[in-house]
């Protein structure tokens, strides 16, 4: 029955007979479908899987070829394969949501010193040029806009207006989508611009030892430098609503008890609800929590439709090791100033709530 089917359907070109047109026809268009089929599923499995080192920023790339500091090819960047394109577009489809809620404006000293603390770490850890950053950085938010703000109403979204939390959901993925792939990219010696006049320097990241020689250790080390400038900031609100840290006051030293870990982290996200980059916060003990022991203390954090909703839910389909979390950023800052750090940290999106889980 087999060879049956082969010479009547799709001869052999050893066939004494020439086959017709007709019927080698007929044999394409039968395999067709099961090629789309097969190109679809490699394609599908290209938006999950890490980029080639030797590819940067591929995904954003999904329309046209255009100009990249990092192209080979004489300057010019050839677009995307057909496998990254169509990986794009099942990533489009399978990426969460925008937020559609309404959201009050964000305090705008707030909004500048995350994206602002989130550049200026970048620069300090010496893994990339930074004009070479801002270069892909443009690239990336120029091909993302479109596809994010035809989510939206007509002109609801206001771009360059860091207070809006829409347009800071869009602005805060696009930085942290560009510094997740420096990262994996990180280079230990480069040249960097310095001036608009055009003046240079050579960078060595080995020159400095403080700062993590392996490109693995710079989302963690990132993370903590930003935590660290959220706490500082805070620190400074007035006394009322400001957390305390032990060995920055007079006679509290050493670590910080239960009671206190609660309160201090409770002002912290308060201190977020009041500059309304959330709409309301909780702190909730889930296990210990009791003074005098020694047991592991369980922290539950719940931010209610937080500004970075969006992003910090697309970081994470995306599987990225940095992610935005700036409150978590902040409470584990608290938590390592107060002698209360080394326990897990987590972090997901349930509906419109941002849910931390910390044990101490």
């Amino acid at each position: 029955m087999d060879s049956y089917h082969h010479r009547h359907h799709c001869p052999s070109t050893t066939s004494s007979r020439r086959p017709s047109r007709r019927r080698q026809k007929t044999c394409q268009i039968k395999y067709l479908p099961v090629l789309l089929v097969l190109i679809t599923l490699l394609a599908f499995a290209s938006a999950f899987l890490p980029q080639s080192p030797s590819r940067r920023l591929p995904l954003p790339l999904a329309r046209r070829p255009s100009r990249s500091p990092h192209a080979t090819n004489g300057g010019v960047n050839d677009g995307p394969t057909y496998f990254e394109w169509l990986g794009r577009q099942v990533e489009l489809k399978l990426r969460p949501k925008p937020y559609q809620g309404l959201r009050l404006k964000i305090d705008k000293e707030l909004a500048v010193l995350l994206m602002r603390s989130s550049y200026e770490i970048a620069d300090e850890l010496d893994f990339v040029a930074m004009n070479d950053f801002q270069k892909d950085f443009f690239t990336f938010r120029q091909a993302e806009w479109e596809d994010y703000v035809n989510t939206f109403p007509p002109l609801s979204v206001r771009q360059g207006e860091l207070t809006q939390p829409s347009y800071f959901d869009f602005i805060s993925f696009a930085q942290y989508c560009t510094l997740n792939e420096e990262m994996r990219h990180g280079k230990m010696v480069f040249v960097e611009l310095i001036s608009a006049e055009g003046e240079k320097q050579v960078v060595r990241r080995a020159d400095d030892p403080s700062l993590p020689q392996d490109n693995a250790l710079l989302p963690a080390e990132h993370a903590r430098r930003v935590g660290q400038r959220i706490l500082d900031k805070f620190l400074e609100a007035p006394e009322v609503y400001a957390p305390t840290v032990r060995g920055r006051e007079k006679g509290k030293e050493g670590r910080a008890g239960d009671e206190e870990v609660l309160e201090n982290v409770k002002r912290i996200m308060d201190l977020f609800t009041a500059k309304q980059y959330n709409q309301g916060g909780e702190v909730r003990v889930l296990e210990g929590g009791k003074e005098g022991r020694r047991g592991i203390m369980k922290l539950q954090i719940s931010s209610r439709a937080p500004a970075n909703l969006w992003s910090l839910q697309s970081l994470l389909f995306r599987k990225e090791p940095l992610l935005n979390d700036f409150e978590g950023k902040a409470v584990a800052a608290y938590l390592r100033a107060s002698g209360r750090e080394g326990g897990s940290y987590g972090v997901e999106v349930q509906g419109t709530d941002v849910i931390y889980t910390i044990s101490i």
